[in-house]
């Protein structure tokens, strides 16, 4: 029991009012409203920032500017005609040939590279582990192999061109409707069969290499052998659209690459179709 004079005293202390809480109350009155902040804005993009977008696009016009003036060079360095002339750009055309290669070399390996990456999901790779560089190397190696160095020379033809892309083409859509679409489908054993088909037929052509003759041998690795000077224009009329095609239509799934670059099993839960992206993804791939 709490007595009356205790009760009287409680009542008291919590009647007064304390002068120190009344100061405080009357400093927090006289604040200024706090201010509402800005919400940022969520966005999705290539660049965390407007910062690195800007960085990025001014690396790239400077790489693009520079591209372009050493394209120039190549055409005008050590041409022995004054500019201007007709047999200054004479040259120059002949020359342009060279730098048209280069051109579409670059596009092909890069927009294939980084596609094929982004399928596999692995950095590493390059899309020469599918076997295409063993087969083009094993079709003219059988090519001289059968029929001699002015089969290889006679086989140097638009129509050729067409077999050997048709030949890697269908190569391509085998391989990957076969181990991409049944129901035991894996990535990962694609590019091991991949690895095994370029393994066998590269040592395939190693044998037919060791067949023939010296010169034989030696027109073949001329034909081998990578050169921006010994490119052919005749093929431009069919590359350069197939190029054209190929990048137009892996940049309009850029986005989708993206989803896929995630995983198979995100890019499925968000309502991507995995297996007829991946493969129309490789198969364009093979194209480049």
């Amino acid at each position: 029991m709490v007595d009356e004079s205790t009760a009287d005293g409680i009542d008291n202390y919590l009647g007064e009012e304390d002068p120190q809480a009344r100061r405080y109350e009357r400093v927090e009155e006289s604040w200024p409203p706090p201010k509402d902040k800005p919400q940022a804005q969520r966005r999705a993009g290539a660049f965390q920032s407007r910062a690195a977008a800007r960085k990025y696009w001014i690396i790239l016009g400077s790489l693009l500017v520079a591209g372009l003036l050493f394209a120039f060079g190549l055409l005008a360095w050590n041409n022995p005609m004054p500019f201007g002339t007709e047999t200054f750009w004479l040259i120059a055309e002949r020359r342009a040939d060279a730098v048209i290669a280069m051109l579409i070399v670059a596009v092909c390996q890069a927009v294939a590279t980084v596609a094929f990456q982004t399928v596999t999901n692995n950095r590493i790779i390059t899309p020469s582990i599918m076997g295409f560089e063993s087969l083009y190397t094993a079709i003219h190696t059988s090519t001289i192999y059968f029929f001699g160095a002015a089969g290889l020379i006679g086989a140097r033809t638009l129509e050729t061109f067409l077999v050997q892309l048709a030949l890697m083409i269908g190569l391509s859509l085998v391989l990957y409707s076969w181990l991409l679409t049944g129901r035991h489908s894996n990535m990962h054993a694609m590019l091991l069969v991949g690895i095994v088909i370029g393994g066998g037929l590269g040592s395939v052509s190693t044998f037919m290499q060791r067949m023939l003759t010296p010169s034989e041998f030696d027109v073949l690795t001329a034909r081998l052998f990578g050169s921006v000077n010994n490119a052919d224009p005749a093929y431009y009329p069919i590359a350069v659209p197939l190029v054209l095609v190929a990048t137009a239509l892996l940049y309009l799934n850029s986005r989708k690459l993206n989803v896929i670059a995630l995983g198979r099993d995100t890019a499925t839960n968000l309502g991507l179709n995995y297996k007829v992206l991946s493969i129309s993804t490789l198969v364009l791939i093979s194209v480049l």
